[in-house]
C-alpha cells in the first residue's frame, strides 16, 4: 500500500487531495476540525465556519498529504486541513482513501480556493485574461470554462510544462483511464 501511495505522487510536487463533501473522508475532515474547535487553542468555531463555508462553496474540501507511517498491517496517512491563515489540523486518513481521492492540481492559495464570494457562472460572462498561456486545442477557453475551470486548468498545464510532460505521458505515467485525444 505504500508504495501505490508512493507511485500516486510520484512526480507530484504539491499533494493535495479533493474530498467530496458527500464522503466518509469528509466525515473524518469535519470530526478532525470539530475536536480542534473544542481544544480550545486559537483556532476557533468562527474559524471552523469560514472554512466549511469555503468548502461548501467551492463543492469540495481539500487536505494536504504527508506521509505513510505505521507498520505493514497496520498503516495510516498523515494529512492536514490548512487554513488560509496557515493553522494546520492534522488528519490520519485510511490509506485506501488516499489512493481513491483526486489530486488538487496546485496549491489552494494559489488556485484561489480560499476565496469566498459569487460563484463564477458557467457560460461566457468572463474573458481569459492576457496572461499569455495557451495550449493546442481548437476551442477558445471562454467558450469551455468557467474563471475557476480556467485557473484550475492553468495551473495543472503549466505543472506538466515544468516537468517536461505532455498530457498523454501525464495519463500513461499515473495509469489513469484509458484516456485518448
Amino acid at each position: 500500500m505504500r508504495d501505490q501511495i508512493n507511485n500516486k505522487f510520484e512526480g507530484v510536487s504539491h499533494k493535495w487531495l479533493t474530498i467530496p463533501l458527500d464522503s466518509r473522508e469528509f466525515e473524518l475532515v469535519k470530526n478532525s476540525i470539530l475536536v480542534e474547535v473544542e481544544k480550545e487553542n486559537t483556532f476557533t468555531k468562527s474559524d471552523a465556519r469560514k472554512l466549511a463555508n469555503i468548502f461548501k462553496e467551492k463543492g469540495f474540501a481539500w487536505i494536504k498529504f504527508l506521509k505513510v507511517t505505521g507498520r505493514k498491517n497496520n498503516l495510516k496517512s498523515v494529512c492536514q486541513v490548512i487554513t488560509e491563515s496557515n493553522y494546520k489540523i492534522d488528519i490520519n486518513m485510511p490509506c485506501k482513501s488516499v489512493l481513491e481521492l483526486g489530486l488538487l492540481n496546485g496549491m489552494p492559495k494559489s488556485l484561489k480556493l480560499y476565496k469566498s464570494g459569487e460563484k463564477v457562472k458557467q457560460g461566457h460572462n468572463w474573458k481569459k485574461p492576457d496572461d499569455g498561456f495557451f495550449d493546442d486545442i481548437e476551442y477558445p477557453f471562454e467558450e469551455e470554462f468557467t474563471e475557476d475551470g480556467y485557473l484550475l486548468y492553468k495551473g495543472f498545464h503549466l505543472e506538466l510544462r515544468e516537468k517536461g510532460l505532455t498530457l498523454d505521458q501525464w495519463h500513461a505515467q499515473k495509469g489513469g483511464p484509458n484516456w485518448r485525444r
